[in-house]
């Protein structure tokens, strides 16, 4: 595209002018060092990095927020066209229940035209907002695929949005603000044009990935509840309630399982064999069919308020993938735990009715260094648990722990390294742990 600076400044006063050549003297000097890049890409790598701290998902794990006005987020580099570009935005305002006016920062320090506005801040990331590139996201999309940096100031929100509604409605900038923008464009050989479509440009795979954020709302609209029916009964497994498999084209083996309380909603993600909790999606977020985000996956486990869930919800992972659910029917699979008898005779498990002496057996932990004892005693039809280090000294890092069936029913709790509970008279061993973070530990006789 052919330019001209003195095209450029052609009708502007001798104030703009000034505006004009400071803008462009930058322009024109990253323009050069952007050329140098692309000739020599190896310049933009750290070969002695041994993170990449660019990493959206790394970030996330420091600081998921919930956005709000007026909050200064990063955006994850794969919506940008330059991969090397660090992209910070400003949150204007919320536009709808659940979508958000956000504005990106302007790689350079002064603002190049009306639509642009000076912040004042000295950080250069921070230096001028494009009020006129600004974008309605999803929120579940603003989760996702930002993170929050810090609040800004309330006024620069403010004058912010004055900018955008003037850009967007034709009017007047407040006076105010008229020595914090940019000079008009006057001229078809203004270099500035470029440099507009240019930056429409760098936001195109922004722009692409809420086309197909709002593709996957639609059809998550369109969706059955996973539970159908109002119920207050704790879901355990498929025979009682909503037991929970997520299925994609990613093929996420993994289930979960969704406890319903009068107030909460609890939803746990295992691994296909229902040992313990699967981490695999944490940092995830769980979504309704209006794109709120209800909650995030943290340690294998998201807390829901209830109201207003209706049981129409996905999975989003933090680079955007939409993941549905839907209830396992017919299947017991995933009823129970897993669990082999402690003691059996080749294939035939002996019940408990069926000993005359008492039983001791020592086993090791699912995932746990500890070592477990358990006593049982027919006779009394009670069970003893006693933990211990690899040391051989009682260990107290279980403590809190439940001991379970493999129905999940409870039948007590360790506390100071030991537990006492009854059994039934078919008791033959199958038993469990049960951390305080949920997971469900099994347990191996090897004596």
């Amino acid at each position: 595209m052919k330019t001209s600076i003195f095209a450029a400044m052609s009708g502007l006063t001798g104030k703009e002018q000034e505006k004009f050549i400071d803008w462009f003297q930058q322009y024109n000097t990253m323009t050069e060092v952007d050329r140098v890049f692309d000739e020599h890409p190896e310049l933009l790598f750290d070969s002695n990095a041994t993170e990449d701290v660019t990493s959206l998902h790394a970030l996330n794990k420091r600081k998921m927020v919930m956005p709000k006005p007026g909050q200064i987020r990063r955006i994850d580099n794969s919506l940008t066209i330059s991969s090397d570009r660090i992209t910070a935005v400003l949150v204007l305002s919320q536009w709808s229940d659940q979508h958000w006016l956000i504005a990106p920062f302007s790689p350079y320090t002064y603002p190049a035209t009306p639509g642009e506005l000076s912040t004042d801040i000295s950080f250069h990331l921070y230096s001028v907002i494009e009020s006129w590139n600004a974008v309605v996201v999803p929120e579940v999309f603003l989760y996702t695929r930002t993170y929050f940096l810090h609040d800004a100031d309330e006024k620069l929100r403010k004058d912010a949005c004055e900018i955008f509604f003037a850009q967007l409605e034709g009017t007047t900038i407040p006076t105010e603000l008229v020595d914090r923008v940019g000079p008009v464009i006057n001229s078809e050989f203004d270099p500035r044009i470029q440099y507009l479509l240019d930056e429409k440009q760098e936001f195109r795979p922004l722009r692409n990935a809420l086309r197909q954020v709002e593709c996957d709302l639609k059809f998550l609209r369109s969706s059955q509840p996973i539970w159908r029916g109002n119920t207050n009964q704790t879901v355990l497994c498929a025979s009682k309630g909503n037991n929970i498999i997520a299925r994609s084209a990613s093929d996420y083996n993994i289930v979960i399982k969704i406890d319903i309380a009068k107030f909460d909603i609890k939803l746990q993600i295992f691994s296909s064999t229902r040992k313990s909790l699967s981490h695999e999606l944490d940092l995830w977020c769980v979504v309704s069919e209006s794109g709120t985000v209800l909650g995030a996956i943290i340690n294998g486990a998201c807390c829901m308020r209830r109201e207003n869930v209706t049981g129409t919800f996905c999975l989003v992972s933090p680079d955007g993938e939409f993941v549905m659910l839907e209830e396992l029917e017919h299947d017991n699979s995933y009823g129970q735990i897993a669990l082999r008898p402690l003691w059996q005779d080749g294939e035939i498990a002996l019940a408990a009715g069926n000993e005359k002496e008492n039983i001791r057996k020592k086993c090791v932990i699912d995932g746990r260094p500890e070592v477990l004892i358990l006593e049982y005693s027919p006779e009394e039809n009670t069970a003893w648990i006693d933990l211990f280090d690899e040391g051989g000294s009682r260990s107290t890092a279980l403590d809190g722990a439940e001991v379970i069936d493999a129905e999940e029913k409870v039948f007590g709790v360790i506390s100071d390294g030991r537990c006492e509970f009854a059994t039934g008279p078919a008791f033959d061993g199958s038993i469990a742990l049960r951390d305080a973070d949920g997971v469900i530990r099994t347990l191996t006789a090897i004596s």
